[in-house]
């Protein structure tokens, strides 16, 4: 079995662009490769959602 170990740094290029193209599912996959899960993982892709609406 194979373990892969994901970077932070790899990861949130990847979460911007899927936040842009509204592709929340994605965006899901990539918060819970950072740690994030359930209520938290939504949580923070409504903040993050929002911020890009201001921006």
């Amino acid at each position: 079995m194979n373990y892969f170990k994901y970077y932070i740094d790899d990861i949130l290029p990847s979460l911007d662009r899927f936040i842009k193209q509204k592709q929340l599912t994605d965006c899901l996959n990539c918060l819970e490769l950072l740690g994030y899960s359930g209520d938290a993982a939504i949580t923070l892709l409504a903040y993050l959602q929002q911020r890009e609406v201001e921006a």
